[in-house]
Parts: C-alpha cells; structure tokens; sequence
C-alpha cells in the first residue's frame, strides 16, 4: 500500500485512510478509488492514548490501540456497497466515516 502526499498548498492525497488526530479535531484523508484492498493509517498527535473500533456496517472489524505520539494501521477488503467508520472509544469522540472519494476533510470541519 504506498501512501503519496503532495506538495504545496493543496490537500494531501493517499491509496489509505489517514485519520491524524489533534486535541481537538481530526483531519482525514480518504482515497479518490478503492480496489479491493485498503488500509486505515491513524497517526496520534495528542498526550493520551488512543483506543478505538473500526467497523464495517454493524461489524467490528478490529480494536485500535494508538500510543501518544505514535501511529498504528490497519488493513481491510474495502466493499463498495458497505459503510465503513472509526468509532473513538477513549477518550471519546464522535464517529468517523470512512468515505472513499472525499479527498480531504476535518471533523469538526475547520476554518
């Protein structure tokens, strides 16, 4: 899986998820097209730990544990017909969608 960020004022892009996580918001990137196989990259830019879930529908597919500071991944079948979210169980937050084809975005959106 090969991530590429690009260069200059415009927003990063990636064959991956990237949720970077702030105190305060998070930024996500998302791939412009899936095929198949895709990965959910979480970097951790706050003090505490980061324990979440990610799901597909009402499934978990998998617990995330994040060090400070850090970053952990997670790879999954991407299904087109599916929806697919990260879920911040500590500290809490609200749920992420994981929507292929939104480019760049923040939850809460920011200025």
């Amino acid at each position: 899986m090969a991530i590429t960020f690009s260069i200059g004022k415009s927003a990063p892009s990636s064959d991956a998820f990237v949720l970077k996580v702030l105190n305060n918001y998070v930024e996500i990137t998302s791939p412009p097209k899936i095929n198949g196989l895709t990965s959910l990259i979480i970097e951790n830019k706050t003090l505490a730990k980061l324990v979440g879930k990610v799901m597909e529908g009402n499934t978990v597919l998998t617990f995330m544990t994040v060090q400070k500071h850090s970053f952990g991944a997670y790879s999954f079948k991407y299904k087109e017909k599916m929806r697919y979210s990260y879920i911040p169980l500590a500290p809490g937050f609200q749920e992420i969608e994981l929507k292929e084809g939104a480019n760049y975005y923040a939850i809460p959106p920011q200025k």
